[in-house]
């Protein structure tokens, strides 16, 4: 069979411009690509999520827990020896802090009686209100069983579920989670030599100092966002102690793990201390008293401090902050919620050491063409690239 020549050769189709077979998009096959990347990731996520969940929560304790080993270390003690009881001091303040919230809970389960007595007096008040307005005829009761069924089918009773089988999760895996901290604790130990010996002695140095900087970037917000909730609590138990608030430890354990979701989080951590003010305390402009100084605490830390002490850490978008926290909440639950935005943290603080991926963490930021301290971040990060490529050269 001969060949085709020019002129026996099948001609394409009037819409090929200049008879060339078309080329793909570049932008719709990257796209195509990242939400096929996503879908996958999804997936992934989703059914390893018991192990995966364990892991990312020891990664997150790791962080705090090496300052420990540090200290440590510069007293001359042996690197597995701190660890070891770095770890164990870590798990033995749980153990401490379950306990104690075990015996508040004890004390609220025991002082539902008194609380039901109110709570019936509250609706037999709502209910006179409730006449007085028309919105209830004349003989009609209004109890809190009402107010549950007005809920969506399920909506209370699922969301109680899922709170509870996150926390009997997380303590069912505390065994697993002690497990992984100490081998990702051995693991840093031993990766640098890895690294060296993976890709010599110039370009080991590039790697590892690329990895340092992401590491101290990512444990400073961290520990630093563990502070600022840590203040928060101690300060909101202070508020809650000094007008005699009944089971105020536990109500400051809930601020510091709150304080870990963006908006949500202060919100409830301020309105249920301000409920348990209004069902224990016989003046009501007490619990508001309560209630308002729980919010100038959220807002004077969250919008003054923390800001100030993070620095450009905790800069993104608040839309990107809303999705994650939808996002995770969805896939993970409530432990997906409490780590939604240290998990983007990171991501950025990581993009940001990189190149090529620096443009998408400026757009994971809520930074304006305006803000001083962003471009002076972009220059001291390009300034470190110069100094990596010099000695990688």
């Amino acid at each position: 069979m001969n060949p085709p020549t020019q002129h026996n050769r099948p001609q394409l189709p009037d819409h090929f411009p200049n008879g060339q077979m078309p080329k793909w998009n570049a932008p719709l096959l990257n796209i195509a690509l990242v939400i096929g990347i996503g879908v996958l990731s999804t997936v992934i996520l989703s059914s390893t999520a018991s192990v995966l969940q364990p892991f990312a929560i020891s990664v997150f304790f790791v962080y705090l827990v090496f300052p420990l080993v540090r200290i440590l270390s510069r007293h001359r003690c042996p690197k597995l020896v701190a660890y070891i009881i770095a770890t164990t001091t870590f798990f033995i303040a749980l153990y401490v802090l379950g306990y104690m919230m075990a015996l508040n809970l004890q004390t609220f389960v025991e002082q539902i009686p008194m609380y039901a007595v109110k709570i019936n007096a509250a609706f037999a008040y709502l209910e006179q209100i409730s006449e007085r307005w028309g919105v209830l005829d004349s003989g009609e009761t209004l109890t809190f069983r009402d107010l549950v069924m007005a809920l969506p089918e399920g909506a209370l009773a699922n969301w109680i579920g899922d709170s509870t089988t996150s926390f009997m999760n997380f303590a069912g895996n505390l065994v697993l989670i002690a497990f992984f901290m100490l081998f990702i604790l051995l693991e840093v130990e031993r990766l640098p030599e890895r690294i060296q010996l993976a890709y010599g002695l110039t370009r080991a140095r590039v790697v590892t100092d690329l990895i340092q900087d992401i590491n101290k970037s990512v444990e400073q917000y961290i520990i630093l966002k563990v502070v600022v909730s840590l203040v928060t609590a101690v300060l909101s138990i202070i508020v809650m102690a000094s007008f005699g608030l009944n089971l105020f430890f536990l109500w400051g354990v809930l601020v510091f793990v709150l304080n870990f979701i963006p908006y949500f989080g202060s919100i409830v951590a301020t309105v249920l201390p301000t409920l348990m003010a209004l069902l224990q305390f016989d003046s009501g402009w007490s619990a508001l008293g309560l209630g308002a100084l729980l919010t100038l605490l959220q807002n004077g830390i969250g919008n003054v401090l923390e800001p100030a002490w993070q620095g450009r850490n905790l800069n993104l978008s608040p839309l990107l902050i809303l999705v994650a926290l939808t996002f995770w909440g969805w896939l993970w639950g409530v432990v997906g919620m409490l780590l939604a935005v240290p998990i983007m943290v990171s991501i950025r603080i990581v993009f940001e050491h990189f190149p090529t991926l620096r443009p998408y963490a400026i757009l994971m930021s809520n930074a304006s063409g305006l803000d001083n301290a962003e471009h002076k971040r972009i220059e001291e990060l390009q300034q470190k690239d110069q100094r990596r490529r010099f000695t990688r050269e």
